[in-house]
């Protein structure tokens, strides 16, 4: 699971750039992204589970322990719900027949949960997907419209980043493109904006 953490941190590292080194709380965008690299992480909890891993049980609790954090550092109700699941698997209901450890309890109430953690926390990623496709739309019009133009160009050696900065200095004091930038601030700060300007960007089509 420690790739997952890393792909947060790099995730982290960067709206750092973006910002010039400040992070800011809550960011949808950041959420979504976070969210997305939980998501992918599932299934090596499946393969865990499937091989009867005895790291099974600690990689799914570790995953719900980094989900749960997520959630609550964005203040969203579904970490009632996925805490629920948890204890679930804490406290599990043994038969009065059942002669298996503690442990072997667990395991096999986690093994039961994965299919609702997963429907859990995929359903926080769809919501957010839903809410950041009006945004995404309008930035890839801006993108497209700044590319037809030619005013920009990329080189081979500059990075994504780079390319994004200058384009919002344009598209910042563009008469006819600063309405739409104004548009998309009113829903999103401004290190969202430079972010999916980063996802959506076609290198390509900036190319020297």
């Amino acid at each position: 699971m420690a790739k997952n953490g890393a792909g947060w941190r790099n995730n982290q590292q960067t709206a750092a750039g973006i910002t010039g080194g400040h992070i800011m709380m809550r960011s949808p965008v950041m959420f979504e992204k976070q969210m997305a690299d939980v998501l992918l992480a599932f299934p090596e909890l499946v393969k865990l589970q499937r091989s009867k891993s005895p790291a099974f049980l600690q990689s799914v609790m570790d995953w719900i322990d980094q989900a749960e954090q997520l959630l609550q550092q964005n203040r969203h109700v579904k970490v009632a719900e996925l805490a629920g699941l948890k204890s679930r698997i804490l406290s599990p209901e043994r038969a009065a027949d059942f002669r298996g450890s503690l442990r072997k309890a667990q395991q096999e109430a986690a093994a039961g949960t994965l299919y609702e953690l997963q429907r859990c926390l995929q359903h926080v990623h769809d919501e957010l997907v839903v809410k950041s496709g009006p945004a995404r739309e309008v930035v890839g019009q801006i993108l497209a419209m700044v590319a037809d133009s030619g005013v920009i160009r990329h080189s081979s050696s500059g990075t994504a980043q780079q390319l994004v900065e200058e384009i919002w200095q344009l598209v910042s004091n563009h008469e006819q493109l600063k309405p739409m930038v104004v548009g998309l601030k009113g829903k999103l700060a401004q290190q969202d904006i430079q972010m999916l300007m980063i996802e959506e960007v076609r290198l390509e089509e900036f190319m020297e």
